[in-house]
């Protein structure tokens, strides 16, 4: 049997049947001169960039960063909890020329004292990460609770995932999964995507099943898990576990695209498609 896996704290865990290799994105310095570069849709997923598709794989060139949105800035300095906890998170995990860990903790503390339930999430997500603080799994451990017991279905995952794994807390796999289940239920597109892992794979104690698996892959892709989305797709693709639908494969596809997914954004340029549907 696979070794057993942690569960994420922010991505979906990456599904066996995902098609398209990780080293067809490649940095724009290798392009050769004849690249025509296209512009993506901009999106508040990612930043923008140019593509340029070849036979063999693709490049990628990011625009310079253009600033972060500067009514969120304005009501982080108002004080407002929930704006200081997006500002906080792009000092953390944006470009690299942005980051400053000690201003991003300094707003995740203001606003998580502030009762905002996503910053406790993101002083989870630091002690668990390690970033600009010494990795502390019960602390870590400690503020997803907190943030889970305000209702949030990520902290909740991410509490099933300390169950699971034994981090922060003794392992548990019987209530790490009723805990998974319940983050699922409560709209989190991560749970659910580790559930159907579970299924597909045997994981933590669970028979292998299938049909478990594709119903809380759909599930995953309706509540944004852009991975399951390309995942769904390939089977509608191929006819695998549901009809084949190419219509419903593309559908798909394009909503991968939409919700940030590189390797399906790549794929709908490769076959000059739209990433909104028609």
């Amino acid at each position: 049997m696979a070794e057993q896996p942690m569960v994420p704290v922010v991505a979906a865990p990456e599904h066996p049947r995902v098609l398209a290799p990780a080293n067809s994105v490649r940095i724009d310095a290798a392009a050769p001169e004849n690249c025509e570069w296209r512009q993506l849709p901009d999106k508040p997923q990612h930043r923008p960039i140019l593509v340029c598709v070849q036979m063999d794989g693709a490049w990628i060139r990011v625009r310079p960063f253009q600033g972060f949105d500067t009514t969120t800035v304005a009501k982080a300095k108002a004080g407002d909890p929930a704006a200081m906890n997006a500002l906080g998170r792009f000092h953390m995990y944006g470009p690299s020329s942005e980051r400053d860990l000690d201003k991003a903790l300094d707003l995740f503390r203001k606003a998580a004292a502030l009762g905002d339930r996503g910053a406790m999430a993101s002083l989870g997500d630091v002690y668990f990460e390690g970033r600009g603080v010494k990795a502390d799994f019960s602390e870590s451990l400690r503020w997803y609770r907190k943030a889970a017991g305000l209702g949030d279905p990520a902290a909740l995952d991410a509490v099933a995932g300390a169950y699971l794994n034994g981090r922060g807390v003794a392992k548990d796999q019987v209530e790490g999964l009723r805990l998974l289940r319940q983050a699922a239920d409560a709209g989190s597109g991560s749970a659910a995507s580790s559930l159907s892992l579970a299924y597909y794979r045997g994981w933590w104690g669970l028979p292998i099943d299938p049909v478990q698996g594709l119903h809380w892959l759909k599930y995953a892709s309706e509540h944004g898990c852009a991975v399951c989305m390309a995942v769904l797709s390939g089977l509608y693709a191929t006819g695998d576990q549901v009809p084949q639908d190419k219509a419903e494969s593309l559908r798909w596809l394009r909503a991968s695209a939409r919700a940030g997914y590189w390797e399906s954004i790549l794929k709908i340029e490769a076959r000059g498609e739209e990433v909104e549907d028609p």
